[in-house]
């Protein structure tokens, strides 16, 4: 029983202070040209994008969200228009881990030269709590 005790923890009191511990990160995010599944993104399997591809979709995984979190994800094109978004609802519960992902069938002509960027936010309480951007050069 006493070996199950409380005891005093590794890190020195500055150090602690330093590593306060926060609710929401980024584990994985990029650019793909078809739908990943988790075990994709964990096997690190996902297939990169290229101009050739025929979907450009745009993924993040995230970890320890909180349960009232709502997360946002939008993909802008080369000449900063939004191809794809998504808002969720409110989280009802606490999340070890989320997949989030949006994305946009290549048009007729083609994918517009130019930089492309997604970026991924956290809300909680009416505030951003993480977030992420990202930048793809065509």
């Amino acid at each position: 029983p006493t070996a199950c005790a409380a005891q005093a923890g590794l890190w020195n009191a500055a150090s602690a202070a330093e590593l306060p511990y926060r609710s929401g990160a980024v584990l994985n995010a990029g650019f793909t040209e078809a739908q990943p599944t988790m075990l994709d993104v964990e096997n690190a399997t996902v297939r990169p994008f290229s101009a050739a591809s025929p979907w450009l979709i745009v993924y993040v995984r995230a970890i320890t969200l909180l349960a009232g979190d709502e997360t946002e994800l939008v993909l802008k094109g080369a000449d900063g228009a939004i191809l794809a978004q998504a808002r969720r609802p409110p989280l009802a519960r606490w999340r070890a881990q989320d997949l989030q992902i949006v994305g946009k069938r290549k048009p007729p002509a083609g994918w517009p030269r130019g930089v492309y960027a997604a970026e991924y936010r956290v809300w909680r309480a009416g505030k951003v709590a993480v977030t992420r951007r990202l930048e793809l050069h065509l």
